[in-house]
């Protein structure tokens, strides 16, 4: 319902509801806004909740100026029935003090929503507008609450073959229950490059693991002593040098995109170098050798020469296959160094991020160093943009733990220091990695700040950046992970988030 409210703003209140089908959603009625006549600004939400379970449940509100098109108008002085806890009743009410967040503001194309969660997960707006998950670690895709969970990503990472036909999680429809929920969601199919895994000849008939594995057994990899080449545990490396090899890849990704019943938006290629590399943990003899001449790939420019062409073919044969498009993200450090391969891609993946990929011992400072040839102000712009992007993932999975202020032993959040950066550099999103652990690197405050104002401007050391609704400023220290920065994020002249370690607020 549309209500014209006298003085400030016109609100158009639409109804949303958050859950899955595995119990009961909840559902939010009769909803109604009323602005208070006594000059205050104050607009009252009124809303009835259902849920049949009765479960209490998270509601949330967000706010759109621009019809709808997105939904980051910051509101945060809420009160009354908003947040956690909220239990299921008649004439729910919420106080939106629209007159201290946003004073003077008239706009007619205001819309906000109502949703509610009853599985205690907020659904806030939040800034950048691509927030990105990797959900490639085997999650349990039967739990509702993980389902909903990543539907709240822009950009999400999933392990295609076990989402593909024949695959263990393919009857749950999981892509199809994420888009219910956040229809905007882009789920991108987790696949390797040049890799089968050892135990996919015991995978059914049929599935894309099987199916990979078959057609794979003619172009395995071997070293210079003859051994299979594995770069990674578990793991058989394929011949792509071999242009049947990668034809057949790219064939069988295209045919399960195409034919089966889970389609993706696009494909996270892993693992994409300038020369196959074996970790020092892996058990492998030898050195890679793909053309099969004794010599080790490291040694011989030929081979390398023809490694990294193989790989550019192969993106581009999955392009004319499955169009333009559809998006491709490149993990590998390749991309990091090599501006005409990620001219390839939509987005790249900085794994560990800033220990690769950057010069010793300060590696965040020339990632973040305007000077430095492959920083992130340079990358980003490598990349292809009509799919949406650039989406450059920062990722580590690393967890430190440092005693703060108050004495308090407290992990480290690379999260939200991601995110402090990712405000800074357009296109560059953060990454949260959650094996055996669902929610550790959400963020723990939810930032909504709306369009940028201007470019980032640098002054030296320190970085700002103005946006609608608040602004970011960043202040480079050591450049050293773990501790390289400090940083602080304002919404409407509060602080809501400031980091100096040993100093975080909140």
């Amino acid at each position: 319902m549309k209500n014209r409210l006298p003085g400030a703003l016109a609100l158009l209140l639409l109804v949303s509801a958050a859950g899955i089908a595995a119990a009961a959603d909840p559902v939010v009625l009769n909803v109604v806004s009323e602005q208070r006549t006594d000059g205050s600004g104050i607009v009252t939400v009124t809303y009835d909740l259902a849920d049949a379970d009765g479960d209490s449940c998270h509601v949330s509100l967000q706010a759109s100026d621009d019809l709808g098109l997105t939904w980051d108008l910051a509101c945060s002085a809420l009160t009354g029935d908003i947040g956690p806890g909220v239990t299921p009743g008649l004439q729910r009410t919420i106080s939106w003090d629209v007159g201290a967040e946003h004073p003077g503001l008239f706009r007619d194309d205001l819309r906000v929503r109502v949703l509610a969660s009853d599985l205690a997960l907020t659904h806030a707006a939040h800034s950048p507008h691509n927030y990105a998950i990797h959900a490639w670690d085997w999650p349990d895709w039967t739990d509702p609450r993980m389902i909903e969970h990543v539907s709240r990503a822009d950009v999400l990472v999933v392990d295609a073959p076990y989402l593909w036909d024949g695959g263990p999680n393919q009857a749950l429809d999981v892509v199809d229950a994420i888009k219910a929920i956040n229809p905007d969601c882009l789920v991108i199919g987790y696949v390797s490059a040049h890799v089968v895994g050892i135990g996919w000849d015991t995978a059914p008939l049929g599935s894309y693991a099987r199916t990979m594995w078959d057609a794979m057994l003619p172009y395995w990899a071997y070293t210079t002593v003859g051994d299979t080449l594995q770069s990674w545990p578990g793991k058989i490396n394929t011949n792509i040098s071999n242009p049947l090899c990668r034809e057949q890849v790219v064939a069988i990704i295209s045919d399960f995109q195409r034919n089966s019943g889970t389609a993706f938006d696009g494909v996270f290629w892993d693992y994409y170098n300038s020369q196959v590399w074996i970790p020092d943990f892996v058990d492998c003899e030898g050195d890679p050798d793909l053309d099969g001449d004794g010599i080790s790939m490291y040694a011989d420019p030929g081979e390398t020469a023809e490694f990294k062409a193989a790989c550019e073919d192969q993106v581009n044969r999955l392009r004319l296959e499955l169009g333009e498009d559809f998006i491709q993200i490149f993990n590998g450090q390749r991309a990091y160094t090599d501006s005409a391969f990620a001219a390839l891609a939509d987005g790249i993946v900085y794994e560990l991020f800033p220990t690769l990929g950057f010069q010793a011992p300060d590696k965040m400072r020339n990632a973040m160093d305007p000077a430095v040839f492959n920083s992130l102000w340079h990358s980003r712009r490598w990349l292809r943009t009509q799919n949406g992007g650039p989406y450059v993932m920062l990722w580590n999975a690393v967890r430190l733990q440092y005693y703060d202020d108050q004495q308090q032993l407290t992990e480290l959040h690379p999260g939200n220091m991601f995110r402090a950066i990712s405000l800074l550099i357009d296109g560059c999103y953060p990454v949260w990695d959650f094996p055996n652990d669902y929610f550790r690197d959400w963020p723990e405050v939810s930032v909504s700040l709306g369009e940028p104002l201007g470019p980032t401007v640098i002054n030296g050391d320190v970085f700002t950046r103005n946006y609608e609704f608040g602004d970011v400023r960043l202040a480079m220290g050591s450049g050293v992970w773990p501790n390289p920065f400090t940083y602080r994020i304002r919404v409407n002249g509060r602080i809501v988030e400031e980091f100096a370690m040993p100093f975080h607020f909140p």
